[in-house]
């Protein structure tokens, strides 16, 4: 699919730190720990590579590879809404 396509569900999908979502939330997996998405935007310019790649990685984001494009992904927190760096 493409990067802005999956990252207008993300934030669709995220209620916010206080209000629990039963429809679900995107999440990633990270050193055996679930993390919510809870800040994403998309990048036109990828390299070309197989989706779900992970392109690029920094103090501050996460770059994943789409069908179309990439997702950056800026912020994620603990299911209890605890906000984890990046």
């Amino acid at each position: 699919a493409p990067a802005p396509v999956i990252a207008a569900l993300i934030r669709a999908l995220d209620f916010g730190p206080r209000y629990p979502n039963s429809l679900g939330s995107a999440t990633l997996c990270s050193r055996g720990r679930a993390l919510v998405v809870s800040a994403v935007g998309a990048a036109a310019d990828a390299a070309a590579a197989t989706p779900g790649t992970l392109l690029a990685a920094d103090d501050h984001s996460l770059t994943i590879a789409c069908g179309e494009g990439a997702l950056v992904v800026r912020g994620v927190r603990e299911p209890n809404g605890a906000e984890v760096p990046v």
